[in-house]
């Protein structure tokens, strides 16, 4: 019923979920961040308490797999369900059980994973993951960045976004490929994209740097990137 993917800015310590929906509030139910630990998402036949148990696995100082593993633990159904922890250092793991609802999957990148259930194909996330690959660039890359032209064209200015944009705006795209390959088998409800970075000790409420949410929207994705683009502008006005 959702595609969502875990990332790592591992030289900026940031961690980021971007996820969608054809079901509500998805942003309330699938992913968790933890400035102190790191992202968690739980999906398919969701368990939210599986998140938790994850976050202070990893608080605990376990390795990805491990925190799943230890939440599962606690699972008294855990193959249908669908989970992926990710810490700060982008190492990551996934768990995709045998009765998630068809198609489902994971596809795993440099510092990103992606998983999704009840699909329109595996082409959902291959298309998720060929964005997230495509928008990878090195420090530095003169492409980057917002270039303003005046009226002939020439450029007048040039500014590269600071790392909380970049991986902000890479997480947008990826959910636009995934929509525009089918998305959710049943069409999209909502969608959510949440990023922080990592701090010494945990928070309650998290401290997260972005934390936008779209719910009961005939097109959550279109609406989520009018609402992260007007976010974006007024970081930068401020």
């Amino acid at each position: 019923m959702t595609y969502t993917i875990l990332v790592a800015d591992p030289t900026h310590r940031i961690v980021g979920v971007a996820a969608a929906t054809g079901g509500h509030a998805v942003g309330a139910v699938v992913p968790a961040l933890d400035p102190s630990a790191g992202a968690v998402a739980s999906q398919a036949w969701v368990n939210p308490a599986l998140r938790h148990a994850m976050l202070d696995a990893l608080r605990d100082g376990k390795d990805a797999e491990s925190a799943i593993v230890r939440a599962l633990e606690t699972d008294g159904a855990p193959e249908r369900r669908q989970v992926g922890a990710i810490r700060f250092d982008g190492r990551y793991a996934a768990h995709t059980g045998a009765e998630c609802t068809a198609w489902a999957g994971e596809r795993r990148g440099r510092q990103f994973i992606v998983l999704g259930n009840y699909l329109a194909g595996p082409e959902v996330l291959d298309a998720v993951a060929a964005a997230m690959e495509a928008a990878s660039r090195t420090p530095g890359d003169d492409a980057s960045g917002e270039r303003w032209l005046d009226a002939s064209g020439e450029l007048v200015r040039h500014v590269t976004p600071g790392p909380v944009v970049s991986l902000a705006s890479t997480l947008m795209m990826a959910l636009e490929a995934g929509q525009a390959a089918g998305g959710d088998a049943r069409g999209s409800m909502s969608a959510s994209l949440a990023m922080c970075r990592q701090a010494p000790v945990g928070m309650f409420p998290p401290d997260l740097d972005i934390d936008l949410r779209v719910d009961s929207d005939p097109d959550p994705v279109g609406r989520l990137r009018v609402i992260l683009d007007e976010h974006l502008y007024e970081r930068r006005a401020n």
